[in-house]
């Protein structure tokens, strides 16, 4: 990367979508800038990367991707997590874009040791819905 630009969100996720595409692309759904749509009361959601299981189209991990490493957004994330049924992890800067692909494996391990990638609605907890509206739709 070069020292001294002023990188926006969208360059640090595409960074991180390439690389996460490159190394979880044949296990995962792996998307970029996803429209969940309004459910009843609960607002919608524009959810940076996903991955997706192939087989059920559920939601295994949400990643949101924030510019600035100090960062301390939280809220949105929650709300998300309630949204989708999924976990919710920040990539925060270039830097931790760039290493995405460590970051989301140990965050994926760590959901595979609670047995959350049994399948939809484990954990008592209803399946995400379908996500749609990508950027990375063939």
């Amino acid at each position: 990367m070069l020292q001294g630009v002023n990188y926006g969100e969208r360059d640090c996720q595409a960074i991180a979508y390439v690389r996460l595409l490159e190394e979880f692309g044949k296990s995962y759904l792996v998307r970029s800038h996803v429209s969940i749509p309004k459910l009843g009361t609960a607002r919608g959601a524009h959810l940076d990367i996903i991955l997706q299981h192939p087989a059920t189209q559920r939601i295994v991990l949400v990643i949101e991707v924030k510019k600035r490493p100090d960062s301390k957004a939280r809220k949105q994330g929650e709300r998300y997590a309630k949204l989708t049924g999924a976990p919710v992890i920040y990539l925060r800067g270039m830097a931790e874009c760039q290493r995405a692909v460590g970051i989301v494996r140990k965050a994926l391990k760590e959901i595979g040791q609670r047995g959350a990638l049994q399948g939809p609605g484990e954990l008592g907890r209803p399946a995400a819905p379908a996500a749609r509206g990508t950027y990375d739709d063939p």
